[in-house]
C-alpha cells in the first residue's frame, strides 16, 4: 500500500510553494518513520502510533511549536485521505494540538522604525552584486517603507508586480495566502519612496540587465525578482540590532491599534482570515500600555507611604 503523497501534493496547490513543501515534507518524514517500524501505508496508522511519533519527535529535540506544526500537517493529510475514501477513519480526529503559550511578537519603537527607514545601512545589504550604492539605497528604503507602511508579508512584497502598484490611488494590490487579493493603502511618504525607486532606481537596474525580463517591483541580483532571503538581509543591515522583516508587520499592526484603529480594519489590512489571529496584537498593545503606565505614573513606584 502506498502513502498517496503525489495525489496529496496536488491538493495543496492552492497554498504557497513554501507551505506546500512544508506539508509534504512533514508527511514524508512521518511515512518514513512508519515504514521503519513496519507500518506500511496510512491504513495501518492509528491514534496511538501518531502519539508515539510525536513523543519520538520530542526525544529528538524538536520544539513544541515544531511538533504542533507537524501534527497540523498530519491532520490535514489524514483528513484528505478520509474524504478521498483512501482510509476508513481519520486517526487524528481526536488528537488536539499541543497547548502552548503563544509568543508575543517583537515590536519596534517608532524611533527605531524611523532609523530603520530613513537611516543608511549599517552594513552592505548586497555583497558583490554590482548594484550601485544610490540605486541600492533607493530600493532598500522603498522596501522597508512598504513592509512597515503596508504591513505586508515578505513573500507578498517579493511577489509584487508593476501592475499591483497604483501610485495615483496610493494603493497596493497584494496577493496573500490562498491567492486572495486585498488592497492596502500607502501613506504619502511610502508612495514617494516607491515612486522614486520605480522611476530612478528600478529603471536603471533594468537597463543595466537588459536580458532580464520581469514585471517584479523589487529586483535583486542581475535584475531578477528579489527573494525573501535578500529582503531579510536588507532589513537586518539597517539597524545595529537584529531585526526580522516580520517585526515590521508586527509593528505596523501594533502601532495602528495604539493609535485607535479598529481591530477588524487591522485584520483586513493584514489579510488575516480569522479575527483571533489579529487579536494577539491587542495583547501587545495592552502590555505596552501597562509598561508606559508603570514608567510614567507618579505613584506607580510608590511604597504607599
Amino acid at each position: 500500500m502506498g502513502w498517496f503523497i503525489d495525489d496529496y501534493r496536488i491538493t495543496l496547490e492552492r497554498y504557497s510553494p513554501a507551505t506546500m513543501a512544508a506539508y509534504v515534507e512533514d508527511v514524508e518524514s512521518f511515512a518514513e518513520w512508519c515504514e521503519r517500524s513496519f507500518h506500511h501505508g496510512p491504513e495501518a496508522v492509528d491514534r496511538i502510533l501518531i502519539r508515539r511519533y510525536l513523543a519520538y519527535l520530542g526525544t529528538r529535540g524538536y520544539m513544541p511549536s515544531s511538533i504542533s506544526r507537524k501534527l497540523s500537517s498530519l491532520k490535514n493529510y489524514f483528513s484528505w485521505l478520509e474524504t478521498a475514501g483512501k482510509i476508513v477513519a481519520d486517526p487524528t480526529r481526536q488528537l488536539k494540538s499541543l497547548g502552548q503559550k503563544r509568543k508575543l511578537p517583537g515590536v519596534l519603537t517608532e524611533d527605531q522604525v524611523s532609523l530603520l527607514i530613513d537611516g543608511n545601512s549599517v552594513v552592505s545589504s548586497d555583497v558583490n552584486t554590482g548594484i550601485p550604492t544610490k540605486v541600492r539605497e533607493l530600493r532598500d528604503r522603498a522596501i522597508v517603507e512598504v513592509l512597515y507602511g503596508c504591513g505586508i508579508r515578505v513573500g507578498e512584497l517579493c511577489a509584487l508586480d508593476i501592475h499591483d502598484v497604483h501610485l495615483k490611488d496610493a494603493v497596493l494590490t497584494v496577493t496573500g495566502k490562498g491567492s486572495k487579493e486585498r488592497n492596502v493603502p500607502m501613506y504619502a511618504l511610502c508612495v514617494e519612496r516607491v515612486g522614486e525607486w520605480l522611476s530612478s532606481g528600478r529603471s536603471n537596474l533594468v537597463m543595466e540587465n537588459a536580458s532580464s525580463h520581469t514585471d517584479a517591483v523589487f529586483l535583486g541580483m542581475r535584475g531578477k525578482r528579489i527573494d525573501p532571503r535578500e529582503v531579510r538581509r536588507i532589513v537586518d543591515s539597517r539597524l545595529p540590532i537584529n531585526v526580522h522583516p516580520h517585526q515590521l508587520r508586527h509593528s505596523f499592526a501594533t502601532h495602528l491599534l495604539d493609535g485607535g484603529a479598529d481591530l477588524r480594519v487591522v485584520q483586513e489590512l493584514l489579510g488575516h482570515e480569522r479575527l483571533v489571529t489579529t487579536q494577539i496584537y491587542t495583547h501587545v498593545s495592552t502590555e505596552r500600555l501597562l509598561s508606559t503606565y508603570s514608567n510614567s505614573h507618579p505613584r506607580a513606584h510608590s511604597d504607599g507611604r
